[in-house]
């Protein structure tokens, strides 16, 4: 029985081990674009800190994790998903490296993709839980070293920062943000983020048009509005299982790539 799953992310990584461990005449194919994996819940504070951390706490070796298994149990490609043909039942994927596809059979399926300075002006757009986080980490962290020069800006495009939760708690984030100097901009949306351009002559790459008609200069832009879809491959097959996302707003905004 062979078990092809696409994505090493905690999902893929946890479900993977479960089958090897409970279905010994399973082989297991795990595909990924990165050797590592890359602990995102620790994001935040990596960002505002970099010198704190050393790569290897926080980027893992996703083989090692598998050592205990035998080869002809678990295999894992190092490459992107590109097609799904589920007449055959394949999986089409360009390792890394490679020119070519090549076709991986699969009795299941799972798809666990998932979920990327004179002036300082860095700006975040997606006020939930991880653009809060991040944009007060950047504060302390500004106020403690020596970017004490840095400006930062959240922009959400609903009318109160971390709208999942209770009104009061909205607003004592916002508080608290505010007292750290963040400027927060709610109700607003980025309409365009064009490619950085940088030259000698500036050091804010980014422009970026806001629904409201105003523009606004960054040289960081740190889009923290939710995940998309890794495998672009693959998704004509997902989009005819559009259920599955009728809750992902990322799925039909334009701001997925």
């Amino acid at each position: 029985m062979n078990i092809v799953i696409i994505g090493a992310s905690a999902t893929g990584l946890t479900a993977s081990h479960i089958l090897l461990q409970t279905l010994p005449e399973a082989k297991v194919c795990l595909i990924n674009p990165s050797e590592s994996f890359y602990w995102v819940v620790a994001a935040p504070r990596i960002v505002s800190r970099p010198r704190a951390f050393q790569p290897e706490q926080y980027l893992l070796p996703i083989k090692d994790a598998f050592a205990q298994y035998p080869r002809d149990h678990f295999e894992f490609i190092t490459g992107s998903a590109t097609a799904i043909d589920t007449f055959h039942k394949t999986v089409s994927v360009i390792a890394n490296g490679s020119d070519g596809d090549t076709s991986i059979p699969y009795d299941y399926l799972l798809i666990a993709s998932g979920s990327t300075d004179p002036s300082r002006m860095d700006h975040h757009r997606g006020a939930g839980p991880i653009g809060v986080e991040l944009a007060g980490e950047l504060a302390e962290a500004a106020s403690q070293d020596d970017y004490r020069g840095v400006s930062i800006v959240l922009v959400s495009a609903t009318e109160r920062i971390f709208p999942i939760l209770k009104p009061s708690a909205s607003s004592a984030a916002a508080s608290q943000l505010e007292s750290m100097k963040v400027k927060i901009v709610t109700g607003t949306r980025m309409m365009d983020v064009p490619r950085p351009s940088c030259d000698e002559s500036s050091s804010e790459c980014w422009t970026v048009s806001l629904s409201n008609g105003e523009t606004m200069s960054a040289d960081v832009n740190i889009p923290t509005t939710g995940v998309c879809l890794f495998y672009r491959g693959v998704r004509p097959y997902l989009a005819s299982l559009e259920f599955i996302f009728s809750h992902t707003a990322c799925w039909r905004n334009s701001m997925c790539p």
